[in-house]
C-alpha cells in the first residue's frame, strides 16, 4: 500500500472525495441565482463601474483631454 505525505489511507481518501462531491452538488442546488433569479453580483459590479470610471478619468487627465 502506498502512503502519502499525510499518511491518509485509500478508504479515507475515497470517503473525502465522496463528501466533497456531495457538498459541491448541494452548493449547486442552493445557488442564489436559482432561488431568486436576480443578478447576485450587484456590489461587485458597482465597484467595477466606479473604479473603471476613475480609471478613464485619470487616463483623460494623463493625456491632457481634461485639465
Amino acid at each position: 500500500m502506498r502512503r502519502s505525505l499525510l499518511f491518509v489511507n485509500t478508504v479515507t481518501c475515497e470517503l473525502g472525495a465522496k463528501i466533497m462531491a456531495e457538498i459541491a452538488k448541494n452548493q449547486l442546488k442552493s445557488d442564489s441565482v436559482m432561488k431568486t433569479g436576480k443578478f447576485p453580483y450587484t456590489f461587485r459590479t458597482a465597484w467595477f463601474l466606479l473604479l473603471l470610471g476613475i480609471n478613464f478619468l485619470m487616463a483623460a487627465y494623463y493625456f491632457h483631454i481634461i485639465e
